[in-house]
């Protein structure tokens, strides 16, 4: 069986926390970890083996 994620575990706030520090800690791993930095990546991959 599959289990959630846990996503205050993610954002590593408390469930407690208030939306402001639930916005900021999203925030934090946006920046931290943008989706389109993985993005070219994988495509320079993709190239350089040839595809």
């Amino acid at each position: 069986m599959t289990r959630k994620p846990n996503y205050f575990d993610i954002l590593e706030v408390g469930p407690a926390a208030n939306p402001e520090e639930i916005r900021k800690a999203y925030l934090e791993k946006a920046r931290r970890y943008p989706p389109d930095a993985l993005r070219g990546a994988v495509a320079d991959d993709a190239t350089a083996s040839g595809e």
